[in-house]
């Protein structure tokens, strides 16, 4: 019982990878993968369901846990990845208000080519990468333009670790998680 165990949870496009880390033998002990569909509403639409990525958490914690290769009391941390810029508004008792916009999700053309030919100079200057349908500030904008409700007030987005997070430590804030939707938020403000 004296050894540590890290769990490592690394939620990507099609699923999450999960595994259990020994520190006293330095090793993977064990590995769990779980997938969740891509939903593709439209053309240049990709989603996820939030809840998938709470349930393939769970399931993979079952699973590691299951091998019997280390007890539950042995966990010393959890390591949790995600893919970005996913993006779901959640209401404020943290429902979601529809499925979150993954990486692939281009749908927010036009709000891109407008923050392109309006704030492109002021944008360059903090970031010299183009501003594309698949960047956070283009689906926050597209959120303004399309989904006013989402906007009202005091929004509040989620990722997978954000999901993550919330679930297992409530009571702890989500400062790191947030600071880049708080960014593009603020600049969305400055918009108007």
């Amino acid at each position: 019982m004296d050894d540590k165990i890290l769990m490592g949870f690394d939620f990507g496009t099609n699923g999450v990878k999960a595994l259990a880390y020994s520190v006293r033998m330095e090793k993977v002990m064990i590995t769990a993968y779980k997938s969740y569909p891509v939903i593709t509403p439209y053309k240049n639409q990709a989603e996820h369901d939030p809840k998938e990525w709470w349930s393939a958490f769970v399931w993979c914690v079952g699973k590691l846990l299951a091998e019997g290769a280390f007890q539950k009391e042995q966990v010393s941390a959890l390591c949790v990845s995600s893919h970005t810029p996913t993006l779901t508004p959640v209401k404020e008792d943290g429902e979601p208000l529809m499925n979150g916009m993954i990486w692939a999700d281009g749908r927010a053309v036009e709000e891109s080519l407008e923050l392109q030919r309006d704030y492109g100079k002021e944008i360059a200057s903090v970031n010299p990468a183009s501003i594309r349908p698949y960047h956070i500030v283009s689906k926050l904008f597209w959120f303004k333009n399309i989904r006013e409700n989402c906007m009202t007030g005091q929004p509040c987005f989620w990722t997978a670790v954000t999901t993550l997070h919330t679930g297992l430590l409530p009571a702890l804030p989500l400062t790191d998680l947030w600071l880049r939707t708080i960014i593009s938020i603020t600049f969305l403000k400055k918009m108007g």
